[in-house]
């Protein structure tokens, strides 16, 4: 994965969770959907809520041209 231009500086590390970190992800619908879970650890920001992390990464999935038409809250 790219760093994202914004975000990128504020990842501490990205743990892989669930079938994902067990490399056991399969496409439980048949409709070429997968559910990656990850844990994202980010640089704590004194200005920030928990809703603008949520936000800042949602954007930063938006951003991409591989994930923006996949991307969910």
């Amino acid at each position: 994965l790219r760093p994202d231009a914004e975000l990128g500086a504020l990842i501490e590390s990205f743990i892989p969770q669930g079938s994902y970190a067990q490399r056991t992800i399969i496409d439980p619908t048949g409709a070429h959907e997968f559910d990656a879970d990850v844990l994202l650890e980010l640089v704590e920001q004194a200005d920030w809520e928990a809703k603008d992390y949520v936000e800042r990464v949602y954007a930063a999935f938006r951003r991409s041209s591989t994930y923006r038409d996949m991307v969910r809250r």
